[in-house]
């Protein structure tokens, strides 16, 4: 089987936070979405059709047209079972999930001929960009238009829709628990024969290689697994309840208390109280301070005792801003706490309220509660939201990386131009 992921126009639903990866590369539970993906089905080979700015930064193979392809949606997540019913499709046949198109199984030609079509769009973009220096909308970028006409779908209950960033965080603690299969683990703390630590049901804590654990730290698994990847660590005296993924090369620094639902993507650092809250990698939050029910990009440094609410005094539904409408949108949750898009940097003592929604390369240094919503490039302060000047964004962004061996590509440069040069969302 070989996958094509695509995204609809509901992907703005999960801006800022997909602003800079395809929605199949966002991580939910331990695995990415396209990861959950190729282990279920077992498929040879991927691709995807990338919104133009991110062509570069994320990898698209051209794909073969001498083979038959299923294209995925990119905000759908699979159940177990999902494989065989994708065996099953023939050549002009799809899946839906509550009559949203999630799968269509397509020929190579087809395949192709969408993907250059992609290809000739993002070619008119940049060049509007760079050369008319009139870029486009990201709340108006066309997707792909392909409208499956002719496809014969049938409904299926083995696969979920996301329909909202919150969503993240309200399902990763299923998903911790489904993925862990998927990735067949064989070692489990039960197998060690020294345990200076404490683990309540040790059998349901999966353990890759190299795996540190300190003395005195609190492992429980009774109401749900527990997942350290690769080279994780977990200090003296840190506290898991599972269900919780620490991904590979993660750190839970000493004393944090890591409640259910949390995951902790690869090279991210957690301290402090954390709970049902998805990081997607390279992020810290390593002091003191809560966060709850929140979704956090890459590359975000939390300063020490950020703290944000995750429900309302009068427990009524939080409302989070829409990217979108820029309107607030009843989530119909309780428990709602922050979005965080990538490289966002908090000040100490920073309080931020249920449903806040922070933009890319947004920081906040502010005393005071700052508006619920904070554009990308927004430099919040007591008295203004000022707009962080590029160069110096790119210049931080830099050196953080740099901190993890990692460089700032001229794809990812070029991408963060364009995302500032529309960092209100609506405006060129």
């Amino acid at each position: 089987m070989n996958l094509l992921f695509f995204e609809d126009a509901m992907t703005v639903r999960f801006y800022p936070n997909a602003l800079t990866r395809p929605l199949d590369d966002m991580r939910l539970g331990v695995l990415t979405i396209g990861e959950k993906w190729l282990h279920e089905t077992g498929a040879a080979r991927h691709s995807r059709l990338l919104r133009p700015w991110l062509g570069g930064v994320f990898e698209a193979p051209m794909p073969d047209p001498e083979r038959h392809w299923v294209w995925i949606l990119s905000r759908s997540v699979p159940l177990a079972g999902i494989g065989t019913e994708l065996n099953g499709l023939r050549m002009g046949e799809g899946l839906t999930v509550d009559g949203v198109p999630i799968a269509v199984a397509m020929d190579g030609d087809d395949t192709l001929r969408y993907f250059k079509q992609q290809a000739a769009f993002a070619d008119q973009f940049w060049s509007a960009f760079e050369v008319k220096h009139s870029p486009a909308d990201p709340l108006r970028y066309r997707h792909v238009e392909t409208n499956f006409q002719g496809i014969a779908f049938r409904e299926t209950t083995r696969a979920r829709v996301l329909d909202h960033a919150w969503d993240f965080s309200h399902h990763n603690a299923a998903e911790i628990g489904r993925d862990i299969p998927r990735l067949r683990a064989v070692e489990t703390l039960d197998r060690w024969t020294e345990r200076p630590f404490f683990a309540t049901h040790p059998e349901r804590v999966f353990v890759g290689k190299g795996v540190k654990i300190g003395i005195g730290a609190m492992l429980d698994a009774s109401a749900g697994p527990i997942w350290l990847g690769d080279h994780a660590e977990i200090m003296s005296g840190a506290m898991l309840k599972g269900p919780v993924a620490i991904c590979d090369h993660a750190l839970v620094r000493m004393g944090a208390k890591i409640y259910e639902g949390t995951t902790a993507g690869p090279w991210c650092k957690l301290g402090g109280e954390v709970q049902a809250a998805v990081f997607q990698a390279y992020s810290n939050k390593a002091h003191d301070g809560y966060i709850g029910n929140s979704l956090i990009g890459e590359w975000v440094n939390i300063g020490a005792d950020t703290n944000n609410s995750n429900l309302k005094n009068n427990y009524t539904s939080v409302k989070v801003y829409d990217w979108e409408s820029g309107d607030l949108l009843d989530s119909g949750l309780q428990f709602c706490g922050l979005f965080l898009a990538d490289h966002c940097k908090t000040a100490i003592n920073s309080m931020l309220n249920s449903g806040t929604v922070c933009g890319i390369s947004s920081s906040v240094l502010t005393n005071n509660f700052p508006p619920k919503y904070i554009p990308s490039f927004g430099w919040v302060t007591d008295t203004s939201i000022d707009v962080f000047e590029l160069d110096k964004a790119l210049s931080t962004a830099r050196t953080m990386m740099a901190r993890r061996g990692l460089g700032l590509s001229p794809a990812y440069e070029r991408m963060m131009r364009y995302l500032f040069s529309v960092r209100d969302g609506r405006t060129g």
